[in-house]
């Protein structure tokens, strides 16, 4: 704990002597005006109108920064699942033949696919198993 506590202190001192002028904190002079007065006129100066204006660019520069990035991640998404379609093409077959509906809902989601399977699997198990597996190995 000691070397720790010495160690931390003798790189504090070693960094000392390399600290720049600009890192060193400015007082402005009176009557002289800091950056951040200078934004605050200049805020102040914008009338409202322009304000609003904006800021409406700016929340239609995010929604279509997010959209961009929603697309892209969609993308992403159907290439890694074009990777690993073999494998969970295999096991898709397994689960559609011992509960078919299920495996029609991770395919496919709540779509008219699923409930197909669901009603032919209610009505009796090898119609919905026959339907599933014929949707999943037609599109693999």
């Amino acid at each position: 704990m000691r070397s720790l506590f010495t160690l931390g202190t003798l790189c504090l001192l070693l960094s000392l002597p390399f600290t720049t002028a600009e890192a060193a904190i400015v007082v402005p002079k009176k009557g002289e005006t800091t950056q951040v007065e200078q934004q605050q006129s200049e805020e102040k100066a914008l009338s409202k109108r322009e304000l609003r204006q904006q800021k409406r660019e700016m929340r239609r520069q995010q929604r279509k920064e997010r959209r961009e990035m929603r697309k892209a991640l969609r993308q992403h998404v159907k290439e890694l699942r074009k990777e690993n379609a073999s494998d969970n093409a295999v096991l898709l077959i397994i689960l559609a033949i011992l509960i078919p509906p299920l495996a029609m809902f991770l395919y496919d989601g709540l779509s008219d696919r699923f409930w197909i399977s669901l009603l032919l699997t209610l009505l009796f198990f090898l119609p919905g198993m026959i339907y599933t597996l014929i949707v999943l190995i037609s599109e693999n």
